[in-house]
This record gives structure tokens, C-alpha cells and sequence, in this order.
């Protein structure tokens, strides 16, 4: 198994949670991204075959797939970026952030207090805008 897919395999699965919410996807369609990737995963790892090159190969499309619609649900780093999710990279100081409305008809959200992958403005619906902190 090549690093970049046990790499994504591991983050995935991970933070599987994670990536439900962000793809907004409960498992329950087989044919999403995430489905597809998981059943492959899962019947690579029943079958044996996780080192074979043609099971090798559809895991990193189906990654792949996964990774190009995390990034079009706002998730710049999708599956490859440098940094897991939430977490802070060695030697570096964390960022503080907030979100704020963007027509400012609330007052926003303090990163503390986000849940969700996707804050939305509880007055217009519209997706709040990440700012950070200097």
C-alpha cells in the first residue's frame, strides 16, 4: 500500500465524522463519494487484497473523489493538505478565529463555539465568513 493512500485511508477514517457533516452525506446513499470509498475500503480489507495494484489504484480514485468534494464544500486542504483537521502542526502557535455574518445582521460566532463544518448566520441563512484574529 503506497504512503498517499494509507495516508488518506487513515485520515478519512479518522475523522469520518467529520467528513459525513462537511459532504453532508449519513451514509444511508451508496453512491456518494464517501459510500463508495468506504465499501472499497472495507472489502479490500475482507478480501485481503489491499495490496493488489488494481485495488490500489480504485482506492485512490475513489480517495480522490472524496478529496475534490471536500473541496467543494469549502475545505481548501481536502484529504492531502499538510495539517489534519482541527489539529495544530508542531512548533506552530494556533490561530484564533471567528465567524461573522456577512451582511452583519448577527454578531456571529467565536471558533469555540462552532459545531458545524459550515456555520450558517441564524438572521439570513447565509454562510458565515472565517476571519482570523491578529
Amino acid at each position: 500500500m503506497s504512503e498517499r493512500l494509507a495516508f488518506g485511508l487513515a485520515k478519512v477514517c479518522g475523522e469520518v465524522a467529520y467528513y459525513r457533516a462537511l459532504l453532508v452525506d449519513d451514509g444511508s446513499d451508496d453512491s456518494t463519494p464517501l459510500a463508495k470509498l468506504m465499501a472499497a475500503a472495507a472489502a479490500a480489507a475482507v478480501s485481503g487484497r489491499s495490496d493488489s495494484a488494481h485495488t490500489e489504484r480504485t482506492l485512490l480514485a475513489l480517495l480522490d473523489a472524496v478529496h475534490t468534494a471536500a473541496q467543494s464544500q469549502g475545505d481548501a486542504q481536502g484529504i492531502y493538505g499538510p495539517f489534519a483537521h482541527r489539529s495544530e502542526a508542531v512548533g506552530l502557535k494556533s490561530v484564533e478565529a471567528v465567524y461573522r455574518c456577512p451582511w452583519q445582521r448577527c454578531l456571529g460566532r467565536a471558533e469555540s463555539d462552532v459545531t458545524e463544518p459550515r456555520p450558517r448566520c441564524s438572521v439570513s441563512g447565509l454562510e458565515l465568513l472565517r476571519e482570523r484574529l491578529d
